[in-house]
């Protein structure tokens, strides 16, 4: 998956990408990225109280292109 995000990131040239749980980005976060993709239905990607995932190895990351 990273490989593919490098890729992705050179690709499309823009922003780095940002993961919640790390820098500026709140753990929090995880939460809409849950409700806004419907993670449990699509995916098969569960959030517990802690705001962890499972699977357990899952990440959700998000990039920011520009003009």
């Amino acid at each position: 998956i990273e490989a593919g995000c490098d890729v992705f990131c050179r690709m499309f040239p823009g922003r780095p990408r940002f993961s919640p749980g790390y820098g500026d980005v709140p753990l929090s976060v995880q939460k809409d990225f849950f409700v806004l993709l419907q993670c449990e239905k699509n995916l098969g990607l569960y959030l517990n109280e802690s705001l962890l995932m499972s699977p357990s190895k899952s990440v959700t990351a998000f990039v920011g292109l520009e003009k």
